[in-house]
């Protein structure tokens, strides 16, 4: 008879591919997602001769969709997420897993990720 532990390890072993295999599917997404459309926003924006400035208001910026410069600010956007998505999965994977504290950690820098991208000031 095989040993308690032992069994948890290998049921572990066998859902963590494909956790990180759906972890390492949705980064790739995300980032090759980004580059696309910054490349072809700023393609796009080449073409038509539009004038890419400095910030503006974002809602206003994404209203023009599909502008060479909203394309750019939405591939921008996604990329600054990615992080955040990422340190979400690893927090859901460590919550199946049981470990608190990891849990925890992973929210806590979900938390300041996110806090340091809303509190601009």
């Amino acid at each position: 008879m095989s040993d308690p532990t032992e069994v948890e390890h290998l049921r572990a072993q066998r859902l963590d591919p494909d956790t990180s295999s759906i972890q390492r599917k949705m980064i790739r997404i995300l980032v090759w997602g980004s580059v696309v459309l910054i490349v072809l926003g700023q393609w796009i924006a080449l073409r038509s001769g539009e004038h890419v400035e400095g910030p503006r208001d974002v809602v206003e910026t994404l209203r023009t969709l599909p502008s060479g410069r909203s394309l750019m600010l939405l591939g921008l956007m996604i990329g600054l997420a990615t992080p955040v998505v990422r340190s979400l999965l690893l927090a859901g994977w460590f919550a199946r897993r049981g470990e608190r504290a990891m849990t925890l950690i992973a929210l806590a820098v979900v938390a300041i990720m996110l806090s340091g991208l809303l509190l601009r000031h």
